[in-house]
């Protein structure tokens, strides 16, 4: 009897040990929220627009994401900057719409997520700590639905975050069909440092929401989910007309100017030289990608294909840009007032390499560096990115 008694407290110990394990390694709970049901049936929300937020106790948040993102703190305090901020940072406005999204929720655990969520789909999400009445968790947002600039709109970082105190990082990311999550630090809104992907730090963090999720990351990755859906949106024959339109409305009234002074820089430095440099120290003096969108989409296709042999050189050599690129001259930089290297000549192609490795990323390009030129053209290089607002390295929301 006794030796029954015995076997029965075992097996009865060892179920209570299993389930407790099991409850510990369980995925952390997901709460899907879907607007309010009349914005549905009258068409204006379409597919319900969802929001996911999965709060989970971060390990060692602290450590890994110790920086509290403020919004728009890294932007530029332009007139238009701040007009722009005072809309979207409204308290009012940001809980009426984060009411109107929020109107139906559900739960299922964050497995159930990653098995549903559509593939080849750009998503936003936002990684913050304890606030706002929550523990430490994330919050997911569908970007593109049906209308783009509705779904723009309306699954901003910042309604994401339903001006969350404690932001930690923010981005994109997208599943292929293979179920890799490729992952971004891609957010204008609070421009998170893309140390914390280089490092390791965001994954640790997301492995810990996702534990068997596999992982792709890239510091503001455009990558070839954004090359492929660029594609896909190529203006027809019958729009040409407004792409030439919509080309000289973009080089504004000092491309001219900026000819000019490009032309004084090869003329009056005193020395040029090819130099080896980052990709992450290299700006733009103008934004191509609204010039010459098609060009730069091809040109980052052909350096996708060539990455094994950027990687073998060591960087994008003269020899592997002549290969991969149509233009005959080399990027050519300067150095402004601020200390950075401009590009004066091969905008287009900085933006392609972008488009590939990511804004801050390390793969070094040769360049050609001319060394103190007139120093009118220098000011003009410095002045002409602040006034088309180029001044910070990435833009996206």
């Amino acid at each position: 009897m006794k030796n029954k008694f015995f076997v029965r407290a075992v097996l009865l110990f060892w179920l209570m040990s299993w389930f407790s394990l099991s409850a510990e390694v369980h995925a952390p709970a997901v709460t899907e929220y879907r607007c309010q049901k009349i914005f549905e049936l009258i068409r204006v929300l379409d597919g319900g627009h969802p929001i996911w937020e999965i709060e989970k106790e971060i390990t060692d948040l602290d450590t890994l994401l110790p920086e509290t993102r403020k919004e728009f703190g890294d932007n530029a305090p332009t007139l238009k900057n701040r007009i722009r901020q005072a809309i979207l940072s409204n308290k009012a406005l940001v809980k009426t719409i984060r009411w109107a999204l929020t109107g139906r929720k559900e739960t299922k655990d964050s497995v159930d997520l990653l098995k549903d969520i559509p593939r080849n789909v750009k998503f936003n999400y936002v990684i913050h700590g304890e606030g706002n009445g929550k523990g430490s968790g994330i919050a997911i947002g569908r970007v593109q639905v049906k209308i783009p600039k509705l779904d723009d709109l309306l699954s901003k970082h910042l309604l994401l975050a339903n001006l969350h105190p404690d932001v930690r990082y923010a981005g994109e990311f997208w599943v292929d069909d293979a179920g890799v999550i490729h992952v971004s630090n891609n957010s204008g809104t609070y421009t998170p440092n893309g140390k914390y992907i280089t490092n390791g730090n965001l994954e640790k963090v997301l492995r810990q929401i996702f534990p068997s999720a596999e992982f792709n990351f890239k510091t503001e990755a455009v990558d070839a989910f954004a090359i492929k859906e660029a594609q896909k949106n190529q203006p027809s024959k019958l729009a040409k007309l407004g792409d030439v339109i919509q080309t000289v409305a973009h080089l504004d009234l000092m491309f001219p100017m900026q000819k000019h002074y490009s032309k004084v820089i090869l003329k009056t430095a005193k020395a040029k030289y090819t130099k080896r440099v980052p990709i992450r120290e290299l700006f733009n003096v103008i934004n191509m990608d609204k010039v010459k969108e098609k060009e730069n989409i091809e040109r980052a296709e052909r350096i996708e294909q060539a990455k094994a042999e950027i990687s073998a050189a060591g960087g994008l050599t003269r020899e592997l840009q002549k290969k991969l690129f149509t233009e005959d001259e080399p990027m050519s930089v300067v150095r402004d007032n601020d200390g950075r290297y401009v590009a004066f000549d091969g905008n287009g192609r900085l933006q392609s390499l972008e488009m590939v490795y990511g804004k801050m990323s390390n793969v070094e390009v040769e360049v050609e560096f001319y060394e103190e030129p007139d120093r009118s053209a220098v000011d003009f290089m410095t002045w002409v990115r602040k006034w088309r607002e180029l001044d910070q390295k990435g833009t996206g929301e």
